[in-house]
Formats: C-alpha cells, sequence, structure tokens
C-alpha cells in the first residue's frame, strides 16, 4: 500500500471519530471550554474540593473517605479535615532542601497530613518531594501523574523519603466514577463529574480514545506495508512538526512583531528541548525584555513574562497582586491560557484559524508591553 493510501484510511477514522464526537456532545466540555484541561493548578482545585468534607458538593466525608479506600490509605481520621492548594511551606532555601508549595494539602484534627504532589505535563522541581517530606516526615506524600510515572532522581537528591505513586488513569478514574455514583440524586453534580472524568480519560487515552487507536492499530498491523508506512510517518514527525513552524508559525510571529514595532530572537534549533523559547525586545530597551519559554521538552507547558532588572517595589507589589509568579531569573511571568500546549490542535490551527493564534500572543505581548511603560530604567 502506497504512503498517501495509508494516510487516507487514517485519515477516514480520524473524520468517523470527529463525527461521533459531535453527535455525542463531548466536544462541548465546560472544562475545555476554560482552556483548564491540562492546567494543574485547575486539576489540584477540583480534586480538593471534592476532597473537602465542607465542600460545595454537600456529601460531607464520602468522598474523602471513597479516595482513601482507592488509595489504600486506613491510618487517617476523616474527622474534621480541611484541604488545601498551593499549601506555601516557606520560601525556597538556597540549598533547596525546605520551601516551597505544596499542590494539595489534608490536615485532620489530629494533625495528621496527606500532601499529594499533582504533575499533569509539568517537569519536577529540584529537591521537591524531599522538600515537602521533610516539612512533615509523618505525611502521607502522594505522587499523582496522568500513568503512575515514577518522579525524576531531582525532586527528592540523595535522601529518596517515602512516597505512594498514584495515576490519573485509574485511582483519580475509579474514585471519580464512585463519587458519581454516590452523586445519583445530584444531577447539576452527577454531570460536572461526567464532565471531569471524560476530560480525564482523553488525557490517559482511554474509552473511545482508546476505540480509535485500536481502529489505527488495526490498520496500521494489516500488513508490512503499513507497518513501513508507519514508521516512515514516525521517523519524520518532529520534522514535519518543524516545517510547520518554520512556515507557519515564523512568519505569524514575526509579522506581529513588526507590527507592534519589536525586534524578535528566534531560532527553531533546539526547539524541542526543554526551556525553548524566544524573545521580544526594542533596542532602546535596558534591562528588560519579553520572553515565551516552554517549560517542558516537546513545546510542553509555554509561560511568558519578563526578563529585566529594576522593578520598582510597588510594581511588584501590585504585580502580585494580579497573581503573577516570580523566580529569580524571571521577575514575572504567568503560564498561557490559551495553546500552552503545542499538540495537534496548535498545528491545526496554524492551517486554518491563525487569527486565533495571532490574537493569543497578541494580547499577552501587549501585557507586558504595559507593564515595560511602568518599569523603571527601561529606557
Amino acid at each position: 500500500m502506497s504512503l498517501e493510501l495509508f494516510l487516507s484510511q487514517i485519515s477516514s477514522i480520524n473524520k468517523k471519530y470527529r463525527e461521533i464526537y459531535r453527535f455525542s456532545g463531548e466536544n462541548f466540555n465546560i472544562f475545555n471550554l476554560l482552556n483548564l484541561s491540562a492546567d494543574e493548578i485547575s486539576h489540584s482545585k477540583i480534586i480538593a474540593t471534592l476532597l473537602n468534607p465542607g465542600g460545595m458538593h454537600e456529601n460531607g466525608n464520602k468522598f474523602l473517605r471513597l479516595f482513601l479506600e482507592c488509595i489504600e490509605i486506613s491510618d487517617f481520621s476523616i474527622d474534621n479535615v480541611i484541604t488545601e492548594t498551593e499549601k506555601f511551606i516557606g520560601f525556597v532555601s538556597e540549598d533547596y532542601k525546605s520551601g516551597g508549595r505544596i499542590d494539595i494539602t489534608l490536615t485532620n484534627n489530629k494533625n495528621q497530613q496527606i500532601f499529594i504532589e499533582n504533575k499533569i505535563y509539568a517537569n519536577d522541581q529540584w529537591n521537591q518531594l524531599l522538600r515537602y517530606n521533610k516539612y512533615n516526615p509523618k505525611a502521607h506524600l502522594l505522587y499523582l501523574t496522568l500513568f503512575g510515572s515514577e518522579p525524576s532522581e531531582g525532586s527528592f537528591g540523595q535522601e529518596k523519603p517515602e512516597y505512594k505513586k498514584i495515576s490519573y488513569k485509574e485511582h483519580i478514574i475509579n474514585w471519580l466514577e464512585l463519587c458519581k455514583k454516590e452523586s445519583i440524586n445530584n444531577p447539576l453534580l452527577r454531570e460536572t463529574l461526567t464532565q471531569y472524568i471524560i476530560l480525564v480519560k482523553h488525557l490517559t487515552g482511554q474509552e473511545r480514545e482508546k476505540e480509535m487507536q485500536k481502529e489505527y492499530l488495526d490498520v496500521i498491523l494489516k500488513d508490512v506495508e503499513n507497518i513501513s508506512a508507519a514508521f516512515v510517518v514516525f521517523q519524520n514527525f518532529n520534522d514535519m512538526k518543524l516545517q510547520i513552524l518554520k512556515d507557519k508559525f515564523v512568519p505569524l510571529i514575526s509579522d506581529l512583531a513588526k507590527r507592534l514595532n519589536l525586534e524578535i530572537d528566534l531560532s527553531l534549533d533546539g526547539c524541542f528541548s526543554s526551556y525553548w523559547g524566544f524573545s521580544l525586545f526594542k533596542q532602546e530597551w535596558k534591562n528588560f525584555k519579553i520572553d515565551f519559554e516552554f517549560e517542558g521538552s516537546n513545546l510542553q507547558n509555554l509561560y511568558y513574562g519578563c526578563c529585566g532588572t529594576g522593578m520598582s517595589k510597588e510594581l511588584d507589589e501590585y504585580l502580585r497582586g494580579l497573581n503573577y509568579r516570580k523566580t529569580k531569573p524571571w521577575p514575572l511571568y504567568q503560564y498561557m491560557d490559551q495553546y500552552r500546549y503545542w499538540n495537534k490542535d496548535f498545528y491545526l490551527d496554524l492551517y486554518s484559524n491563525t487569527h486565533n493564534i495571532t490574537n493569543a500572543f497578541e494580547c499577552k505581548i501587549k501585557e507586558m508591553l504595559l507593564i515595560a511603560e511602568n518599569w523603571d530604567g527601561v529606557l
């Protein structure tokens, strides 16, 4: 079978499932609509709200009890439990052995604690699990990922604390299904849980995604010619993405920079590595530039912000109030609310919805330009 015919068969399967999604209504998901599908903080808030006995779900500690059963923790009292997200445990020390923010914290009236480190696509921070363990060595430490992955060695250094791996694919899905059964008399809560379950199944390649993948595999494994064609596609996949970026994204962002009277520093060399990015600036700016950078490899987890020195105390306090993040090299940054992850939809939009991409980046650049106007010593 020719490569063109092979791709035609794959395309037919893709079109079929697009129609299925359209008729089933699964494409309309409030979490996707709000760009929350891969946002870890949003997932943490949803999970913490369901675990909170005093939460809006009005089910007391039922959901918490079911969660503990799913993750097989039996020595944690569910009386008077308080849930917190992004719990601040101090500024990160210079040796990275204390401080940080814990994604989800459960604390009961016996001062027992459960810490949940929630990872969707973001990389581990240095000594992250070690710092949480040192904050309370007796706490249950859970490492939650899409598929139950191991944390990187850098997340605990040479002192490896005890932790338990849990996954969205198994533990969270099973727990949500049980919560849904408990919500049979609350249709709004039940339907919200249904939408969240669909989202998590999408992120972990289950249900209809799995059916579609099986049909793809049936075509690929049909004969040796199709297997050969699949390898050809796979071997050229990054080259295809790179060519799309050269042909579509580079001209788009360059034209936008020109329209906003900015210069751009952009090279696609190493663009699939972690911390690849590009900068926009003006020649007359001193100690200031606008940056876009990916936290993860393969163009995942894009944030934007500015790098520079000379921010006044008043501006710093004002921007903190707007929930900007801050690190040593980045006086302020924030994750993109749209096109944070450059997956299939981003590349398709480069062909069919360039206005949307242009608008998304233009809004963020103009946001940084407003900050530049109030930044001491830019000019």
